[in-house]
């Protein structure tokens, strides 16, 4: 399923068919099955992010949410913790039962939410009946990099925030289509690349959020062949980083381009759709020479 954008959630069953069994369980009040002891834990796969929250869908639910609990007819089924991207779910039963149908219900209706998503989110469904465990995953897609942390490095770790080498390995990374790397507007300085990046397919920049004195700079930016890196901006961006390659350089949104570096061994082309280009200004001095 789709990321919802920002400020906005997405259920996670988005057709509603996600099913619960357990054979045991099930048999007990009279075949409506009670899921006390079970517990259920969606956060993403491999490690949390903090980033992620998630919530329930109460409309039309057969439960409602009050506090820590989830209650049924005002009655508490289960208790859950909601902190640090990870959603931990307890049904106890603890003054009604959590039934077959309870359970999947809450199961049907998890909500999920992130305002700065670093492309593709896989997350993991683990329900327990208190021996045994089960999983299930489902991804949410973006194609948004969002990137939050103005220290550069090439090391992936989301938790601290996505630095722009950290956003273009993610991007690479990910083929499902072309990603959009979006600066945060606490860019407002000049950023020194960790390392050489090489931009390897159709990459977006939008720094329309970016600061007017913003800088990108340091090591060598190598544009693949056949590729073009398009970049957005309102104000001026500057790169004094190396361009080589024979990829191409689109430049699009109000904002002026300062290309200060060497690039001696770029050969790919430059488009200006909107904005401005700031050329080097090349001074010549003419010296008269006199005949003796």
């Amino acid at each position: 399923m789709a990321w919802a954008g920002v400020g906005n959630t997405v259920n996670l069953d988005s057709g509603s068919n996600a099913n619960v069994s357990d054979a045991e369980l099930d048999a007990l009040n009279g075949g409506n099955g009670n899921y006390a002891g079970a517990s259920l834990t969606v956060q993403r796969v491999g490690s949390a992010v903090t980033a992620d929250v998630f919530g329930f869908d109460t409309s039309g639910a057969q439960f409602s949410v009050s506090g820590a609990n989830l209650q049924s007819g005002g009655l508490t089924f289960a208790s859950f913790t909601n902190a640090s991207g990870v959603l931990n779910i307890s049904f106890n039963s603890s003054a009604t039962t959590a039934t077959k149908l309870l359970v999947q219900d809450v199961l049907q209706r998890i909500q999920y939410r992130n305002d700065t998503p670093a492309a593709d989110a896989a997350l993991r469904f683990s329900l327990s009946d208190g021996t045994a465990s089960t999983t299930a995953d489902v991804t949410v897609t973006s194609d948004n990099v969002y990137v939050t942390n103005t220290t550069d490095t090439a090391t992936i770790n989301i938790n601290n925030g996505v630095s722009f080498s950290e956003a273009v390995a993610i991007a690479l990374a990910d083929t499902s289509g072309s990603q959009t790397l979006i600066l945060s507007n606490a860019f407002t300085s000049s950023m020194t690349l960790a390392g050489n990046l090489t931009i390897a397919e159709n990459l977006a920049i939008d720094a329309n959020a970016a600061g007017s004195s913003f800088v990108i700079a340091g090591s060598t930016i190598t544009l693949g062949s056949g590729f073009t890196l398009s970049l957005t901006h309102a104000n001026e961006l500057q790169i004094s980083s190396n361009i080589n390659g024979a990829g191409n350089l689109s430049k699009a949104g109000a904002g002026s381009l300062r290309l200060t570096g060497t690039n001696s061994s770029r050969s790919g082309s430059t488009s200006v759709l909107g904005g401005y280009w700031i050329l080097p200004m090349i001074i010549t001095w003419m010296v008269p020479i006199l005949a003796p």
